[in-house]
């Protein structure tokens, strides 16, 4: 069967990048979390992580095989500054088979969304769609790069998918039996992503809307009972009545009218939930975002962020097929085409609409639609989508295993993307182990390391290879404001390079590399630099 060769692959892929992959930025905090959160010990801030992500990651991986004490953890300790300090231990010889057994289970996730893309594709659009469906979204480059880290973009996009599909279903079959598909649809979403809580007042729009009847209230009842449940079930009973205090001092509480506020206290709430919110809500409206767009520095994020990463990270084929798509759109009838562009667009306004926009990843939620609207040419015209859709897989084959700072042939590529976008878009700290196979391969000197992440550089190098520097995050790091490098080999990561996550004074710490070409880059995401005693080489 096609699927199955496509879930082969895709699964293959994955392991092999699960193994291989250098530890990206958010990966360390949300293993902790995952650990603690089994043994019952989840209370490190700022509580960010909803509980889904901890179920899987990590499955039966035990903290001691990390150093890790639950008993020794203390509440109010923040996450990553502790994930941070475990993984700079003298002894990381546990990073590589840790993060690898952790990695593993996280599969789980895009593999299902393959499947379920490829069964709701065959369903409404017949069998070639449904594998073309499939075989776009498992091999996006995006799809494929972070789709073995421990981090919530898939399980997002698995449980936004799940609840759009239930709320399709119980939209043609409002009976008892949908309406708890849709509820577990909404706790998982909720538990991937809080903010995906968003789907909870769509539910309860969407209820009353197909009802229109007294059970309407009954439906409501139930979905409510199913969610919270789920809730309180998945933070370990952690519960909390909200007091007027706590409101009034929150961020949520701020985005609340103050009239509403009695209505919204004295109610069991799972502090689990609360806290990762009210943090989620924190960050998005405080503070100087290190947003990165065209060149500049964008403190509140753009509303072009995310068209800007379509168009410049998505394989032009891709991109053909989806133009398509949309043109042949009004012979799918009302119902399909707006399954296809209902849940994506709402998915995509929202994202635009915040300021935290650190790379592509984060619309992935709306990769699934997109590769079914993607399909809809193979309906009509299968022999050319045929050949638009070898090619993009080409390019996929071609970049793997960079997926992470994939950008497609019309933006030059991985070697041009910071003319474009940062942040995970090209560097989230993974290609240490790249960097190890340039060094081996051209017999390098000792070389200054620049490095952006949170792995640990000395699982790959020792003292006589490397010297890490640090960057300047703070005027406590650095001597100067803009760096004067003294002759050597360079090595520095791409996101440092432009200096927008920097205070303001060191934004222009990298000058002297910035508009230079590197000698080579390992990976897409270090770049190399050889400095003479005239100048850059």
């Amino acid at each position: 069967m096609p699927l199955a060769a496509i879930l082969v692959l895709q699964t293959g892929l994955l392991l092999w990048q699960a193994s291989h992959t250098g530890v990206t930025v958010d990966e360390p905090a949300h293993l902790v979390s995952s650990l603690l959160y089994r043994q019952g010990r989840d209370i490190l801030l700022p509580r960010d992580m909803p509980p889904l992500v901890k179920m899987v990651a990590g499955t039966g991986l035990q903290p001691e095989a990390a150093g890790l004490n639950p008993a020794a953890v203390k509440a109010g300790q923040w996450e990553w500054e502790f994930a941070n300090q475990l993984m700079h231990r003298d002894d990381s010889r546990w990073i590589g088979p840790v993060f690898s057994a952790a990695r593993r289970p996280m599969l789980l996730f895009p593999v299902l969304t393959t499947v379920l893309v490829f069964l709701w594709a065959r369903a409404n659009l017949g069998q070639v769609p449904a594998v073309a469906a499939a075989a776009i979204f498992a091999f996006d480059p995006t799809s494929l790069a972070h789709g073995a880290l421990v981090k919530n973009d898939h399980a997002a996009t698995f449980a936004y998918f799940c609840f759009a599909a239930a709320a399709w279903r119980y939209s043609h079959r409002p009976a008892l039996g949908s309406l708890s598909l849709l509820a577990v649809a909404a706790w998982m979403a909720v538990s991937a992503k809080l903010s995906l809580v968003v789907v909870v007042p769509i539910a309860a729009i969407l209820i009353p809307f197909v009802v229109r009847s007294r059970f309407a209230v009954l439906h409501l009842g139930v979905f409510v009972t199913i969610l919270l449940s789920g809730m309180y079930s998945a933070s370990y009973a952690d519960l909390a009545a909200l007091t007027p205090h706590d409101l009034a001092h929150s961020s949520i509480g701020k985005l609340i009218p103050v009239g509403c506020h009695p209505l919204l206290t004295g109610y069991p709430v799972p502090r689990h939930y609360w806290n990762g919110l009210d943090s989620l809500v924190y960050w998005n409206g405080n503070g100087d975002n290190a947003i990165y767009l065209l060149g500049r520095h964008v403190p509140s994020g753009s509303p072009w962020y995310f068209l800007t990463a379509i168009l410049v990270k998505t394989p032009e084929p891709f991109l053909v097929l989806l133009a398509a798509g949309a043109w042949l759109l009004r012979g799918l009838g009302w119902g399909r085409a707006l399954f296809l562009i209902l849940p994506p667009a709402l998915y995509i306004g929202a994202a635009s609409a915040t300021a935290m926009q650190l790379g592509i990843r984060l619309i992935l939620p709306a990769l699934p639609f997109a590769a079914l609207l993607a399909a809809v040419p193979f309906c009509r015209w299968p022999r050319t989508a045929a050949v638009a859709l070898f090619i993009s897989l080409t390019a996929t084959g071609v970049n793997f295993p960079n997926g992470i700072g994939y950008f497609n042939l019309s933006s030059g590529g991985a070697g041009n993307g910071l003319r474009y976008l940062a942040d995970s878009n090209i560097d989230w700290g993974q290609d240490l182990p790249a960097l190890r196979r340039w060094v081996d391969q051209e017999k390098a000197p000792k070389m200054r390391l620049y490095y952006f992440g949170n792995d640990n550089p000395f699982r790959f190098f020792n003292d006589n290879e490397i010297e890490p520097q640090a960057p300047p995050w703070g005027p406590d790091l650095v001597k100067s404001e803009l760096l004067v490098p003294e002759p050597g080999l360079y090595a520095i990561s791409a996101n440092l390079l432009p200096g927008h996550a920097f205070p303001v004074q060191f934004r222009n710490y990298f000058h002297y590399f910035r508009d230079t070409k590197p000698l080579a880059i390992a990976g897409t995401s270090i770049y190399l630099f050889h400095v003479e005693a005239n100048g850059v080489k």
